[in-house]
């Protein structure tokens, strides 16, 4: 990890539900950008996930009160796994 700072909303991502936005950035083989979102209500972190239109390099999912989004530049397929794994590891534990 490169960065990590408190954000502003992701490209595509509606306000509705007030969430708490930061960005991480990775470089290695390649580079991310991973933005978590918290919601109050796991309802909205899921309408997040539906609403947010499909992109290439681009992956995006849920993990209870959180919305999390994954662009990547360059990256293994491996190394882009082992980071989204990550990511839902941590998340479970919080």
């Amino acid at each position: 990890m490169v960065s990590l700072d408190k954000s502003g909303l992701p490209a595509g991502l509606a306000a509705a539900g007030a969430p708490t936005c930061w960005k991480a950035a990775y470089a290695g083989s390649g580079s991310a950008d991973v933005w978590v979102c918290w919601y109050r209500e796991s309802a909205n972190a899921f309408e997040a996930v539906q609403r947010v239109a499909a992109a290439a390099q681009t992956v995006k999912f849920q993990e209870g009160q959180y919305f999390v989004m994954v662009k990547w530049n360059g990256a293994q397929k491996t190394d882009l796994t082992a980071l989204v794994r990550g990511i839902q590891k941590a998340l479970k534990k919080s």
